[in-house]
């Protein structure tokens, strides 16, 4: 869980993790020490026990010894299947079945009023974990959610969705987010991640246009990132998607401008009609790795 600068007291955002969570810091320490006396002056070590470790965080009103601490595995990742979680029709419902039906979930993104960031893997943003509610309410933003859950649900490695989407303009962004809806409502930061839709077939091609047609859609995969969570029971899992994080990411103006031009003040914006389709054709989804 832990953010630039290390703070000692274990906060990190609006969370406060135990002491204990601190604790690590002698053991990369020593871990990097053995790395540079092999690599450095060929000093022999086993490296045959384990040789990754891993924070798994998790409800802080849990006083279980299982999370909110280190684990530690021989290697990375960890033997796991991948969970597909479905976006699905109705009330904003995130399942593990197909969709029986298909819908179309659309909003107006519009870049002079971005989504604001909250949280995340910042620098001179504020960092950490942050309780998103107040921006979940936005009608820029889309959110799915499970039923709570009735027993502890863990995910652990690689975190992605892929989206089917669709805009009335030429290229824009699209990002998601998912996070740990606690039973008093609080909605706190996991992992998120965005990708520009026409950098969707990598950062060293440019894909076609999304050719403003909204009888055009495209496929899209969005990075999460990799985590270590112990959803617990009463809890429930937020997938929450949208155009815009800013200013951790620079607001798209969705004009098909270069990328490389989106610091600077555009004298041009356009608003974005953009949509996720879902359903038994268009099968939007997010993917949790779980351990076994």
């Amino acid at each position: 869980p832990f953010t630039h600068g290390f703070p000692a007291e274990g906060q990190q955002g609006e969370l406060f993790f135990p002491t204990k969570s601190v604790s690590a810091f002698d053991l990369y320490l020593e871990w990097e020490q053995k790395l540079f006396d092999h690599a450095l002056l060929g000093t022999q070590f086993d490296w045959t026990g384990n040789r990754v470790a891993y924070y798994m965080m998790g409800d802080l009103n849990d006083q279980s010894s299982d999370v909110n601490d280190y684990r530690f595995a021989k290697d990375w990742p960890l033997p796991h299947e991948n969970d597909t979680w479905y976006f699905d029709v109705g009330e904003g419902l995130l399942n593990n079945t197909m969709p029986a039906s298909s819908a179309n979930y659309s909003y107006l993104y519009d870049p002079r009023n971005p989504v604001p960031t909250l949280g995340g893997t910042n620098l001179l943003i504020p960092p950490g974990p942050y309780d998103q509610t107040s921006i979940e309410n936005r009608t820029d933003v889309l959110k799915f959610e499970s039923s709570i859950l009735t027993s502890p649900y863990e995910t652990i490695g690689h975190l992605w969705a892929h989206l089917y989407v669709k805009s009335n303009c030429t290229n824009t962004d699209f990002t998601v987010k998912i996070s740990d809806v606690y039973p008093d409502g609080r909605s706190i930061l996991i992992s998120d991640g965005i990708i520009n839709a026409a950098r969707r077939d990598g950062f060293n091609s440019t894909a076609p246009d999304l050719n403003g047609d909204l009888n055009y859609f495209a496929e899209v995969d969005i990075d999460l990132w990799s985590t270590a969570y112990k959803f617990n029971t009463g809890h429930r899992i937020r997938i929450v998607i949208s155009s815009s994080n800013y200013p951790r990411f620079a607001a798209n103006p969705n004009t098909g401008a270069p990328q490389e031009i989106y610091s600077y003040q555009y004298l041009q914006k356009y608003i974005a009609n953009n949509s996720i389709l879902i359903g038994p054709a268009y099968p939007s989804r997010v993917i949790l790795p779980r351990p076994i």
